[in-house]
């Protein structure tokens, strides 16, 4: 198992974990983008871990982890759990009435279990494809 299935499994569990590489897939060949979320709901939180795919060749790719995104509500109020995630976000952005953070990949595995835990068995989790233009705004 590599980093990111490591990731991946503790994001979504391990149960998931292969739905979840297949929706990958499907995403990237859909779409066309490098970058792809995996994202769960956790209690008012809405985490996407952000992973950039790059071809090696044929049928070959490398599937990098880069951080994870947290979304609030901008109602939300400022506890302990938000004041983490300012602390160790690098981009925060602002998109209606919600808030996203962008957290890097060194701090993904801290916000993820003071946010969520671990994952049920029964969880919702959702693959999507990531514009460019979205994505370089919080990896400049």
């Amino acid at each position: 198992m590599n980093d990111t299935e490591k990731v991946l499994g503790y994001l979504v569990g391990g149960e998931q974990l292969e739905n979840v590489k297949n929706s990958l897939d499907e995403v990237y060949y859909e779409y066309g983008s490098p970058f792809i979320t995996v994202c769960r709901t956790c209690g008012e939180f809405y985490i996407c871990l952000l992973i950039r795919r790059t071809p090696l060749g044929g049928e070959d790719y490398n599937d990098e982890v880069l951080g994870i995104i947290v979304f609030v509500d901008n109602t939300y109020p400022l506890d302990g759990k938000v004041e983490l995630v300012v602390k160790k976000a690098t981009v925060i952005r602002t998109y209606g009435k919600k808030t996203g953070f962008y957290v890097p990949r060194e701090y993904l595995e801290l916000i993820a279990e003071k946010l969520c835990g671990r994952p049920s068995r029964n969880e919702r989790i959702g693959v999507y494809a990531m514009k460019i233009e979205e994505a370089t705004i919080f990896l400049d």
